[in-house]
């Protein structure tokens, strides 16, 4: 682990309540992503927090499964050449009825790992991916197990995979020194892991309380991203004062 360069960043990872989706509009496929990485919570929250590096992770519709699975990665990937004080990690977690489904796909030439994420009733492909052809043998085989598949995930185990994920990141990252911040986009009940420290406000709640704009697809448009950093800035100070 390199301890010399001194490179701070902050990396976020989330749903579409951190991607900045509704942000930008009409959508624009090449002013529109810069819009919502610049006036979404992830670099306004950097700016505050003086950190000159902001990665943001979020993609509408992803899983719990994902934000755990990118967050660990890029935690491992950074270790290997950065000092863990200087990464802090801030995760919105999503709604608990969204996972994914591991499969192979030949992508130029190769074998790759592909993770398909789908909600209880419809599939629900990742739209901003440049991988978006499936083979449809793929699709049907996923329409087969589905239903036994979802039945298997009741709310009881799927809030026993959600606090395992949330305890072993804050484990991982309380043992190597990186900054952790977990909080909520969206609002399900979560006195299953209210002995994790979190911020005990969701994005959608915090919007819903104060009133805050909303888009038409009821995400937070730039003043509630605003606000939105301005209290995860607090939330940090208080935890890391």
């Amino acid at each position: 682990q390199t301890e010399s360069n001194g490179m701070k960043c902050l990396y976020a990872g989330g749903d579409s309540w951190c991607e900045g989706d509704e942000l930008g509009l009409p959508y624009d496929p090449i002013a529109t992503p810069v819009y919502r990485y610049k006036n979404s919570w992830p670099s306004l929250l950097a700016t505050q927090l003086r950190i000159p590096i902001t990665v943001n992770d979020g993609l509408r519709g992803t899983s719990g499964s994902r934000i755990y699975r990118r967050a660990t990665r890029f935690i491992r990937n950074w270790l290997q050449h950065h000092r863990a004080s200087d990464l802090t990690v801030v995760l919105g977690w999503t709604t608990l009825e969204r996972d994914e489904v591991p499969i192979d796909v030949d992508y130029k030439g190769v074998k790759a790992a592909y993770y398909i994420p789908y909600h209880w009733h419809q599939y629900n492909l990742p739209t901003m991916s440049e991988r978006m052809t499936v083979e449809s043998v793929v699709l049907e085989s996923l329409k087969r197990i589905h239903d036994s598949y979802t039945l298997t995930l009741g709310t009881t185990s799927r809030e026993q995979i959600q606090l395992e994920r949330m305890l072993n990141l804050q484990l991982l990252c309380d043992s190597v020194g990186v900054r952790l911040l977990q909080t909520w986009a969206l609002d399900p009940d979560r006195t299953f892991c209210n002995t994790v420290p979190q911020l005990p406000v969701s994005f959608v709640e915090y919007c819903r309380q104060y009133g805050l704009a909303t888009g038409s697809g009821g995400h937070g448009l730039e003043s509630a991203h605003t606000q939105w950093a301005l209290t995860l800035k607090d939330y940090h100070d208080t935890v890391y004062s």
